[in-house]
């Protein structure tokens, strides 16, 4: 396995604003400086969360300007979550960019593109609050355009080489002491291997988000065990059990180490991103990382 970091968040904790908004020169600086302070980390790849093709281009263009030889993955924030909406054009315009920004993987060596599922509009009210929610369509209507959109992806990203990886999401979260569920399709394991057994595309694989996995009824050890053959990509942060805080390691009720371990077991032998704000915490989480994977016998 190999040590990474959710590298648009340094970037971002930099200038005080997401690189979508940076000038060119800005993600260069960015960048640079986000490199520096991760040497002596072994830190081997580098994920960087999008919003559009724009952005990715921009950020490709300041990669390629670097020279920087470390592992590159991005990471669909925008543009997958509205592949279910209503309003046909926006879901054809999502689509048709998520395409443009397979093509600029595939020209600078990307390999790994994480995307979410779409979200849908409940028939219950207890549900986690979000514009996307409100603008989705229902559960079953929602989910077969989700499934033909994914279809069409993978297709494309199967000419280009390029592996999806759709993330698991929470199931709930309690917030202002109230169990809210989340409106998202991939919350339940059996949903998830639902969604990619449907496309039938080995270019649709499994981000594996550990913390989401946690506000599961299964649990992270158990969520993972007998799929690890299709996860190609993880998500490392911690949480109590009780919503997606995104907390450093060790702040949570995560162990990490069977987790880890059950990874290892079942031969996963890919990046864990450790994805959280750039805070006090970052590095060391970097490095207790590294260890339990030295521990495990399983690092690089």
């Amino acid at each position: 396995m190999k040590v990474g970091v959710m590298a648009s968040e340094i970037c971002k904790a930099i200038y005080d604003r997401p690189l979508d908004v940076m000038e060119p020169n800005d993600i260069v600086r960015a960048i640079r400086h986000t490199i520096y302070l991760l040497q002596g980390l072994n830190v081997e790849c580098l994920e960087f969360c999008v919003s559009n093709s724009r952005s990715m281009s921009n950020l490709l263009r300041a990669f390629n300007e670097l020279g920087l030889r470390v592992q590159l993955q991005v990471h669909d924030v925008e543009n997958s979550v509205k592949l279910a909406y209503k309003n046909s054009d926006v879901r054809k315009e999502a689509l048709e960019d998520l395409k443009t920004m397979i093509e600029l993987a595939s020209d600078n060596s990307v390999e790994i593109m994480t995307v979410h599922p779409a979200y849908y509009k409940p028939k219950y009210n207890n549900y986690i609050p979000s514009i996307h929610v409100e603008k989705s369509l229902d559960y079953l209507e929602g989910y077969e355009m989700m499934i033909n959109a994914l279809k069409e992806l993978s297709t494309h990203a199967s000419r280009y080489g390029i592996t999806l990886g759709i993330e698991n999401m929470e199931c709930f979260s309690l917030i202002t002491n109230k169990l809210l569920v989340t409106a998202h399709y991939g919350c339940k394991k059996s949903e998830l291997l639902d969604i990619i057994n449907k496309v039938n595309n080995p270019c649709l694989r499994i981000t594996y988000d550990i913390g989401h996995a946690n506000l599961t009824q299964e649990g992270p050890v158990e969520f993972c065990r007998d799929i690890v053959g299709l996860i190609v990509n993880v998500h490392v942060s911690d949480n109590s059990g009780c919503r997606d805080e995104h907390a450093p390691i060790g702040h949570g009720n995560i162990d990490f180490y069977n987790v880890f371990k059950t990874l290892a077991d079942d031969g996963y032998n890919g990046p864990i991103i450790v994805e959280r704000s750039y805070d006090d915490y970052l590095l060391e989480d970097i490095k207790t990382i590294n260890d339990l994977l030295k521990r495990l016998n399983v690092l690089g």
